[in-house]
């Protein structure tokens, strides 16, 4: 089965933002989710991306990283697209999401 991450945390609006069309709805009912609190890469800060998780000292939500590796990305065509996450970051944030998957 894919990782499909959806932050345990959607704001009130509901915005995810992914990186495709598919709906919420969809997503939903096929996804695993990931509890970013135990990630010491990632934080959630009032007021910064409507307090949804995104990896510290930047604006990218992780789930964005998974979004990539489903599309077949590997790290290294991540880091293109996202300069000014490290590569190690990157394959630490699909390690964490591997490891910590929780089932719908």
């Amino acid at each position: 089965m894919s990782i499909r991450a959806v932050s345990k945390t959607i704001t009130d609006s509901g915005a995810l933002g992914l990186r495709d069309n598919m709906s919420i709805e969809g997503r939903m009912n096929d996804e695993l989710e990931i509890d970013w609190t135990a990630c010491d890469l990632v934080e959630r800060v009032r007021g910064k991306m409507g307090g949804r998780p995104v990896i510290k000292g930047t604006r990218i939500e992780p789930e964005t990283v998974l979004v990539d590796e489903e599309y077949g990305w590997t790290p290294e065509q991540t880091h293109v697209s996202f300069p000014t996450l490290p590569l190690d970051t990157i394959e630490k944030i699909r390690a964490f999401a591997h490891k910590h998957q929780l089932t719908p």
